[in-house]
C-alpha cells in the first residue's frame, strides 16, 4: 500500500470517527485542539528569543 494511501485511509477514518461524536464531544474536541495550538505557538514565541543571530 502507498504512503498516498495510507495517509487517505486514515483521514477517511478520523472523519468517520469526528462523524460518530456528539455535538458536545465535538465541541469539546474543538476546544482542546484550540487550547493546545495555542500551547504550541506560545511555547515557540517563548523560544524564539533563545535563537537569536549575533552580528559581529
Amino acid at each position: 500500500m502507498s504512503t498516498a494511501n495510507i495517509n487517505s485511509r486514515i483521514i477517511d477514518d478520523y472523519y468517520s470517527l469526528l462523524k460518530s461524536l456528539s455535538p458536545n464531544n465535538k465541541l469539546e474536541l474543538i476546544a482542546r485542539l484550540s487550547k493546545s495550538m495555542k500551547t504550541a505557538k506560545k511555547m515557540k514565541d517563548d523560544l524564539g528569543g533563545l535563537y537569536l543571530v549575533r552580528s559581529k
